[in-house]
């Protein structure tokens, strides 16, 4: 089969007759920088003092991290500077222990982890 008259397509480039300007030779465009004014905040004396307090509790609140022995997971103990006395355990101990004794179960149920 042969083709006899095939016409040419003409493709647009707007482009093609424009002048090309080095980029460096190109003004940078100036930017707007916008003023914000800044919002006037009124605390209260109550919200002042708890602020106060939180930050009082912060400077006397020791972290302890340190990994469980069975499950490998990390544990952070929050206590008190002073009396050295626990006041939270994330996660806590029973939950650890707890997974241990499931991962053991899940152990003994089937001989190899997938």
């Amino acid at each position: 089969m042969m083709v006899e008259n095939v016409s040419t397509i003409k493709t647009y480039n707007p482009t093609a007759n424009s002048t090309r300007v080095p980029v460096s030779d190109v003004p940078p465009k100036p930017r707007k920088v916008e003023q914000r004014a800044e919002p006037e905040i009124e605390l209260s004396q109550g919200v002042l003092d708890a602020v106060q307090h939180d930050i009082r509790m912060m400077r006397d609140v020791g972290l302890h991290f340190s990994v469980h022995e069975t499950t490998g997971r990390t544990v952070v103990r929050v206590v008190d500077k002073e009396t050295e006395k626990l006041i939270r355990e994330i996660p806590p101990e029973e939950f650890l222990n707890l997974a241990a004794k499931l991962e053991e179960m899940v152990g003994i149920i089937f001989d190899e982890k997938v």
